[in-house]
């Protein structure tokens, strides 16, 4: 069996975007779908774990609302965000990221953690 379609999600308009997408393609495909929102270490208290809960509670709506018919997982864990992010490619079929996430840098046409991965 293949890997799960992996979406890293960040609770931005291109991240909302990718999860749709991670979704749909994981309908056609018949693949399992996990949703990834990894809690920076400096999110590591009560306002910031709810604030990363609500982020992944938003993406795993989003998917129930588009009645994909597919298996969803989720998972917040902790730490650097493209670290996370590649060791959860290791046993994806695939991984699915925004063009750019919730950071300052506008002008880029990618971020720094899609770059980074």
């Amino acid at each position: 069996m293949a890997g799960p379609i992996v979406v890293g999600v960040d609770g931005s308009a291109p991240s909302h975007a990718a999860v749709e997408w991670a979704a749909l393609d994981a309908g056609r495909r018949r693949l399992p779908l996990k949703i990834v929102h990894v809690c920076e270490q400096w999110q590591d208290n009560v306002n910031g774990r709810k604030y990363c809960a609500g982020v992944l509670e938003a993406a795993v709506g989003r998917v129930h609302a588009l009645d994909a018919g597919i298996e969803v997982d989720a998972e917040m864990p902790g730490g650097n965000v493209v670290e996370r992010l590649i060791a959860q490619a290791v046993r994806a079929d695939s991984i699915v990221l925004g063009s750019r996430g919730v950071g300052g840098f506008s002008g880029l046409l990618l971020g720094s953690v899609t770059l980074g991965v």
